[in-house]
């Protein structure tokens, strides 16, 4: 019984060396990224440095006005002092981590909070004596449009509340160019993960505003005018977009991009809206490009960035780490740039490292590092091909408008549009969908299924992407 329990005991020893040994050994040196394109993915700081060189600020940038967004009103947004804080917090040789986190901490983050706290109350006092009309209808069925001039007294009293702010939008809107000029690199070698963003809770709230007061005014006869402002927002978004470094500022620039979008589709969609505006979409809104819904160029640096896994656990593998997140990035920028009907399979489930029974002999601290700190990207490519779809599906909904004819089928008048053929659904490979009785065109969505034209909430792996697109009215 002895021999047995001392060969039991030998055994367990001798497995937990080898099983520390073998977790000791990390063989694979700093993993390749397909994305560097050639870069020394070894040194992520280079990596960085090179895809994101310093830019100069100045008052002409759209992304130095969005700071100015939300400044007290009694301040003077086109000063020269605030124009030197921006200037000295993104010279890369004066600024230092430690002076940019002061700064973001003690200044503006508490400036920031007392903004939003006051503005957020504010709007919400509007919002208890009204039903919600600041965002476009996550059913087919619901027509925006009527929601506004339902509750046009509470838009009025809204654009009331923030009037000086949407004087300060304009400019905004009508800068000369966006280039986000963060630095993602300070010090030479320190990544900049304190990097201080605008305002975006504002931007948010007031290119809301922005938009329903458009379509308000739309509907109350300004048609044209206040369509081509809406056009205007669109096209300023999709610089914003295009120009962000910081995630979360592209993806406030495609939410911006969506809820113009539905509201140029609601204006369409009234039964005397006029073929001036039909034409306007048609002459204003060209082809959209790939940086102009995606989010490759944030990702990276958001992916690059927090890749930069830290342990003091002997058994944690830092190398076979960093290759869990450098295959799931190389994997999210595939998906970014390829069409979802070209996708091998779903993307929102491959983050699982911890698979099958035996998942803890390798890494497993690493792995259950990854599984704590992963990335979300897998929404953030569902909301780029969304944004895609919207745009397109608003494009051929102006021309099916305008040249609609109605001793045809829907189907009918859709296979003779130009636009239609020519702007295949990314998420099925053929011509966008027509939902008869819903009055919609429909995308497949992101999981590449048929749904029959399944709506709300628009945000939905399983859901169709959509556009309400009301003939039935006219």
């Amino acid at each position: 019984m002895k021999k047995l329990l001392f060969k039991i005991i030998f055994i367990i020893i001798a497995f937990i060396f080898l099983w520390t040994g073998f977790n000791l050994l990390s063989d694979i040196s700093e993993p390749e990224f397909e994305a560097a394109k050639g870069n020394d993915t070894s040194n992520i700081i280079s990596f960085l440095n090179d895809l994101f060189p310093p830019i100069p600020v100045t008052k002409e940038n759209g992304f130095f006005k969005l700071w100015t967004l939300s400044e007290p009103l009694d301040v003077d947004i086109d000063s020269d002092e605030l124009f030197k804080t921006q200037k000295n917090l993104n010279d890369p040789e004066k600024a230092t981590v430690q002076g940019v986190k002061d700064w973001y901490d003690n200044i503006w983050n508490k400036k920031k909070r007392a903004f939003n706290k006051e503005l957020t109350k504010k709007r919400r006092e509007i919002f208890k004596k009204s039903t919600p009309w600041d965002n476009y209808p996550q059913f087919a069925n619901k027509d925006w449009g009527r929601v506004i001039l339902k509750e046009k007294k509470y838009v009025l009293e809204m654009q009331d509340l923030l009037k000086p702010l949407l004087k300060r939008y304009e400019k905004v809107i009508n800068a000369k160019y966006f280039e986000d000029y963060t630095l993602i690199v300070l010090e030479k070698d320190k990544v900049n993960f304190s990097a201080p963003i605008p305002n975006l809770l504002t931007w948010l709230y007031v290119a809301k505003q922005y938009a329903a007061i458009n379509i308000l005014n739309a509907l109350e006869g300004d048609w044209a005018n206040s369509t081509d402002k809406l056009i205007e927002h669109v096209e300023f978004a999709k610089k914003a977009t295009k120009g962000s470094r910081t995630l979360i500022t592209n993806l406030i620039g495609k939410a911006v991009q969506k809820i113009t979008l539905f509201g140029i589709a609601s204006i369409m969609n009234q039964p005397d809206c006029p073929s001036e505006v039909f034409e306007l979409v048609l002459r204003k809104l060209d082809e959209i490009e790939g940086d102009e819904y995606g989010s490759a160029k944030p990702i990276l640096a958001e992916g690059f960035s927090m890749s930069q896994v830290k342990s003091i656990n002997p058994l944690f593998q830092k190398n076979r780490t960093k290759k869990y997140y450098f295959d799931h990035l190389s994997k999210i920028l595939e998906n970014e740039k390829t069409p979802p009907y070209k996708w091998a399979d779903d993307i929102q489930n491959k983050t699982n490292v911890k698979k099958g029974f035996f998942w803890w002999i390798q890494n497993p601290f690493g792995k259950h590092y990854y599984k704590k700190y992963r990335f979300n990207f897998p929404t953030i490519v569902l909301k780029s091909w969304h944004l895609k779809t919207t745009y397109d599906m608003v494009r051929i909904s102006a021309e099916l408008h305008l040249k609609y004819d109605p001793s045809k089928t829907v189907q009918e008048n859709l296979d003779s549009l130009d636009l239609y053929n020519s702007l295949i659904d990314p998420c099925s490979g053929n011509p966008y969908k027509w939902h008869e009785k819903k009055q919609m065109l429909y995308s497949f969505g992101a999981d590449r299924d048929d749904d029959g034209g399944k709506d709300g909430p628009l945000i939905s792996w399983d859901a169709d992407f959509f556009l309400p697109v009301h003939l039935y009215i006219k």
